[in-house]
């Protein structure tokens, strides 16, 4: 990533944004100073892998739609969705990222349950499934006898 600065336009303080006119900049190249998009999207991608290789039992992956139909038309892209407790929730992927997801691949994709970014939290779930909020704690030292008649 090109570390130079360009100001492309004004963001308002209720989050709209207004560009310069003939500003020509790739989506990928957008940044708030700090990430761009497209390293955003790459690292929600490897994030969303850990979480589908982590359940691949009840997670799949489709270059379909449960109609049979390419998504967006094109070859580039496919779904990949986990079937959480709380519901489904999936992204679709550009054809790069599809070997980073181990989980069951579909002819078709499953008819789709309309979850939106809002059911984001249907993802949290799944850490209920696995009882992970349960945890042991266990000293990291050994306690003798003094240690404990000074506790």
């Amino acid at each position: 990533m090109n570390n130079e600065r360009k100001i492309i336009g004004h963001l308002y303080d209720d989050g709209s944004i207004k560009l310069m006119p003939n500003v020509n900049i790739a989506m990928n190249d957008i940044s708030d100073g700090f990430h761009t998009f497209g390293s955003l999207y790459h690292q929600r991608a490897i994030l969303f892998a850990a979480l589908v290789n982590l359940n691949s039992d009840i997670s799949w992956k489709s270059w379909l739609d449960e109609n049979g139909n390419k998504w967006f038309d094109s070859d580039e892209w496919f779904l990949v969705c986990i079937d959480t407790p709380e519901g489904a929730y999936s992204y679709h992927y550009k054809r790069e990222y599809w070997g980073y997801f181990d989980c069951q691949e579909l002819d078709k994709s499953k008819p789709f349950d309309g979850h939106t970014e809002k059911d984001v939290f249907r993802l949290l779930s799944l850490a209920k499934k696995r009882n992970t909020y349960e945890f042991v704690w266990e000293p990291c030292f050994s306690e003798s006898e003094e240690d404990k008649d000074e506790l």
